[in-house]
């Protein structure tokens, strides 16, 4: 005669009387085996189903510069206004990504802007006799 279920009695099978290895994965019931019955560390990125962590299940800050790849964050990722001046490493804006127009007398220098409005015929940086002479500021600004 063989033990069946019936001739069990309730929580009768215990940890220490299963054989090594018997208790297989059809064995198990669906969502039986839950994040409290998981060992540590025992989940590892091998074990992840394609798509299986999304945006929802990150920590709050849990996506560190370190991990992210090299050119995963594109312009179309960055939120409106999320580079600012203080962002810019020293030097990262060079002059072929400054858009034409984008210098105006009155950023260079308030100052000499307020000045030069006073001269009616200036045209160029270098009609400005109060600026040293340097090559890339006479290139013509807009009318003033």
């Amino acid at each position: 005669a063989s033990v069946t279920e019936t001739k069990l009695g309730d929580a009768s099978v215990t940890e220490t009387k299963l054989a090594a290895a018997s208790v297989t994965e059809s064995k198990l019931g669906d969502a039986s085996v839950t994040e409290s019955k998981l060992a540590a560390a025992s989940v590892t990125e091998s074990k992840l189903g394609v798509g299986s962590v999304t945006e929802t299940k990150l920590a709050p800050a849990s996506v560190t510069e370190s991990k992210l790849g090299n050119a995963s964050v594109t312009e179309s990722k960055l939120a409106e206004a999320s580079v600012t001046e203080s962002k810019l490493a020293k030097a990262s804006v060079t002059t072929d990504a400054v858009a034409d127009g984008a210098i105006t007398l009155e950023k260079l220098a308030p100052a000499l802007f307020l000045a030069s409005r006073r001269q009616t015929s200036m045209r160029s940086m270098s009609d400005c006799r109060c600026l040293p002479s340097i090559p890339l500021l006479r290139r013509p600004v807009q009318e003033l």
